[in-house]
């Protein structure tokens, strides 16, 4: 999923089981396999691309959004990224 729609994410809890993990993941047609499976998934990329994460800037964005009524801490975050 790219920014815009994490961003829309966080504002509202998961409605099912299936939408309160959310698979980091390093490449784009992992991703796409893991929302099609009904899951959500976070694409990072290695470097600074419009409407995608880094992992820097995912990082940042959630200490941003700490602690400041969102339902970031609704959500499981699921490691499964294919690099280190």
């Amino acid at each position: 999923m790219n920014k815009g729609y994490f961003e829309g994410l966080m504002k509202l809890p998961p409605e099912t089981l299936q939408q309160k993990y959310v698979f980091l993941v390093s490449s784009l047609d992992l991703s796409l396999n893991i929302i099609s499976a009904g899951f959500s998934a976070v694409y990072l990329t290695r470097k600074d691309e419009k409407g995608w994460y880094t992992l820097e800037k995912f990082l940042d964005y959630l200490s941003s959004i700490q602690f400041r009524g969102t339902q970031m801490t609704s959500y499981v975050y699921v490691p499964a990224c294919a690099t280190k």
